[in-house]
């Protein structure tokens, strides 16, 4: 059985400290006085590099619904509904509640100032 590392505080100093090899050449700054936080801030590594199948699985689903009143593509939803499942909500019945977090935003490919997800 593997030991819980949790609340071991050495192993907790190595993972922080494993962060600056992710995002080498890089400024970070962190600030806490925002308006519009999110804790789901670990999808910044799901660059559009990372993410392009998603496009590639949208463009595969046939869309039939009347052009000119669609507000969201099949790939805003699709990108909306694995970045949720990465954050931990897998059921979906936090769309709602999600649907103008930042983080989320960004995964669909949209700024955080940007109209709510569906």
């Amino acid at each position: 059985m593997r030991k819980d590392t949790t609340l071991n505080t050495e192993n907790q100093l190595k993972n922080l400290f494993f962060l600056p090899v992710l995002i080498k050449g890089k400024k970070v700054k962190a600030d806490f006085d925002a308006p519009d936080l999110s804790s789901n801030g670990g999808l910044a590594l799901m660059d559009k590099n990372n993410c392009s199948f998603l496009d590639e699985i949208a463009a595969c689903i046939p869309d039939y619904r009347n052009q000119s009143l669609i507000l969201h593509s099949h790939r805003d939803m699709l990108r909306q509904r694995v970045g949720q499942i990465l954050c931990g909500y897998e059921d979906a019945n936090d769309c709602d509640y999600l649907r103008d977090d930042s983080a989320l935003k960004m995964m669909a490919d949209r700024l955080p100032s940007d109209n709510d997800l569906c």
